[in-house]
């Protein structure tokens, strides 16, 4: 019989909002570093350097304005997989730069150095969906009620991904086959502008009783930015361990959420990962039969570009995906089961004392 995979997932149906759909691709802005080996044969040695091109003219004179951040985390019942907000009763200190570092297709990234501690880089939306075409990335053209849905969102699939990374983790470590273990989520939380807004925001006031703005924060990482999947498009484009193991991942999440969501646009930056040379996955986007787990979701419609693009890899086919997880919706399954009922009983002969189905094959062992 085939692997069960049967989880308590149950994440994005106890998300009660109204989400926005139909997200392009989301881009960051790269950084171009040329490393050079120090001698034939040698290891290569290099840094995040980006160059002095820019000081031979005039050099633009950045701002910064002092702000006040509420921090919020976002947790994960280890069990179910579900995400929860909690206030942590911390407040954030620091100067946040009043223009962005970089933004991507519905993004915007911000530098904050807080008084005490490191810095982070905070991120929030200036576009919901693809028909705002006309939105400027210092723009906010929406609420700061509807900004919150989205980024607490943003957070809550970063955190799920997690959760379903160490799942797949534990999977193959049962199995005994070697994966690229070098590969981690981002650790995020959020950050809620209270006293006053900042011009990064966009927000011009926070009134009494009011809320302002809710940052997305991870840690500042390299801005070289490596691909595996896009939003609608999850093909596999190199042959090596660790892409191999990310589709495998995204794979595996098919079957552990009880085929209810697929991860798409995986991304990652180098960065060391348990002490060793590893990649930071971070932006994932979702897609969901409800259509219901934030910015980037198309639903059924982004399930089935999975289905289409996916091909097992060496990971996948040693772990037995390709036999445990087929790439089918619950109800194709059903429908397959019922249709050899139907055609069992219509050819069994009434007199044979085995006839009404004890020899049903099951459809996930035909494949």
């Amino acid at each position: 019989m085939p692997l069960s995979f049967v989880s308590a997932y149950g994440w994005y149906k106890g998300l009660d909002i109204k989400l926005s759909h139909n997200l392009g691709h989301k881009t960051i802005q790269n950084i171009a570093i040329l490393i050079k080996p120090s001698r034939s044969g040698a290891g290569r040695l290099g840094s995040q350097f980006g160059g002095i091109s820019g000081l031979s003219g005039p050099v633009h004179v950045h701002n910064r304005t002092r702000v006040a951040l509420k921090r919020i985390n976002c947790i994960i019942d280890l069990v179910t997989g579900i995400p929860e907000l909690e206030t942590s009763g911390h407040i954030i200190n620091g100067k946040l730069r009043d223009l962005p570092l970089s933004h991507g297709a519905m993004k915007n990234v911000y530098d904050l150095q807080c008084d005490n501690g490191p810095s982070y880089a905070l991120k929030r939306f200036y576009r919901l969906n693809e028909d705002s075409e006309n939105s400027t990335p210092n723009g906010l053209p929406f609420t700061v009620g509807e900004h919150l849905v989205q980024i607490q969102a943003e957070v809550s699939r970063l955190v799920l991904a997690g959760w379903f990374l160490k799942a797949f983790f534990k999977h193959a470590s049962e199995e005994n086959i070697a994966i690229d273990s070098g590969l981690a989520f981002a650790e995020a939380f959020l950050l809620e502008e209270i006293n006053s807004p900042s011009p990064a925001s966009a927000v011009t006031e926070i009134g009494p009783g009011g809320s302002g703005l809710t940052w997305l924060a991870e840690q500042k990482r390299s801005t070289i930015v490596e691909h595996f999947t896009y939003t609608l498009s999850h093909k596999l484009h190199k042959k090596d361990l660790r892409s191999a193991t990310v589709h495998a991942f995204a794979h595996f999440v098919w079957g552990h959420s009880n085929q209810t969501l697929i991860f798409a646009d995986l991304q990652g930056t180098p960065a060391l990962v348990n002490y060793k040379d590893g990649m930071i996955l971070f932006d994932p986007m979702t897609h969901t039969k409800d259509r219901a787990s934030g910015v980037g979701d198309f639903g059924i419609e982004g399930i089935q570009s999975f289905f289409h693009d996916h091909v097992c890899a060496d990971v996948c086919l040693r772990l037995r995906l390709d036999k445990t997880v087929p790439l089918i919706f619950d109800d194709a399954i059903e429908d397959s089961e019922q249709g050899q009922q139907s055609e069992k009983g219509s050819n069994s002969d009434p007199q044979s004392p085995t006839s009404g189905g004890d020899d049903i094959v099951d459809p996930l062992e035909t494949e």
